[in-house]
């Protein structure tokens, strides 16, 4: 039994590509069995034992450091917001005005929120690119490899559009 290492689905032994998305496919072990000697770590699962320190003096920028990073990004941008947002509070609990405090109570959500939606966007933005990589990088193994043969094109229906 074979597994498509992009979707999960399930193929028989003869299969070496998924047929839904001409995904490789791998071996599936069988709970409580050991691996097999034969199978070597992908190049991926050993650049993942480096750890954070041996990614940031990897002179040769052959694994990412920023996808480590980005839930500590995150986390620093929601601790931003909120100073900001407290900041505001005071600025309206000093003024001694209550027509300024009110417009603090209501500023303060919207300023913590706009601000916590623009980090997780621009971060998104930033995971979307390293996600590019990383699947450019698959493609260019599957053509090396030959796993990913191209489809023939759908033949058009009877309307001239392809099923």
């Amino acid at each position: 039994m074979k597994k498509c290492t992009y979707c999960g689905k399930y193929h028989s032994d003869e299969a070496t590509v998924c047929a839904t998305d001409g995904q490789p496919l791998a071996d599936v072990v069988p709970p409580g069995a050991a691996a097999s000697p034969k199978s070597a770590p992908a190049r991926s699962d050993t650049m993942n034992n480096k750890g954070l320190l041996g990614c940031v003096f990897d002179i040769s920028f052959s694994e990412f450091v920023t996808p480590r990073l980005i839930k500590i990004l995150f986390i620093i941008a929601i601790v931003g917001s909120a100073m900001g947002a407290l900041t505001i509070l005071r600025g309206g609990l000093v003024a001694n005005d209550a027509v300024i405090f009110l417009a603090s109570l209501i500023m303060a959500p919207v300023v913590f929120l706009v601000c916590v939606l623009w980090s997780r966007v621009c971060l998104e933005l930033i995971m979307v690119v390293f996600r590019i990589a990383e699947n450019t990088d698959r493609l260019v193994e599957q053509g090396r490899s030959g796993a990913g043969k191209p489809r023939e094109p759908a033949a058009p229906n009877a309307r001239g559009c392809a099923t």
